[in-house]
């Protein structure tokens, strides 16, 4: 591996969204909003990393004229590199993402979060 795929793989390493939207994507073309739902990653997070990636020319977007369902897909060196390189899950960032689950999940409201007169029940 040179010292630029090491580079690149440690950036990539570095973010589970970024693994995510790079896998999600493989082979073919997705719209942000597809890759959103297939990684159960926030609209606006897929579209940041989508600018990131296409800046390092690893995905590029098919009609960026259009203001909506932009398609996008990954380059020749994208696809190259994916190809190359089985992902293997960095512990640090797994960790981040279950504690971020578990953050969200506490702040979840449900019916039983409610008394009976339709106020917010206090922890």
């Amino acid at each position: 591996m040179n010292e630029e795929d090491r580079l690149f793989l440690r950036f990539i390493n570095r973010s589970l969204y970024r693994v995510k939207i790079l896998n999600c994507i493989g082979d073919g073309y997705k719209i942000p909003s597809a890759i959103a739902a297939e990684t159960g990653l926030l609209r606006n997070h897929v579209s940041v990393v989508l600018q990131r990636l296409i800046e390092l020319g690893v995905v590029r977007c098919l009609n960026p004229d259009a203001k909506k369902a932009r398609v996008f897909r990954l380059t020749d060196r994208g696809l190259e590199f994916l190809g190359k390189y089985d992902y293997v899950p960095n512990p640090v960032a797994l960790e981040k993402e279950a504690k971020r689950k578990a953050k969200l999940a506490k702040k979840a409201v449900t019916l039983d979060s409610f008394n009976d007169d339709g106020s917010l029940k206090k922890d």
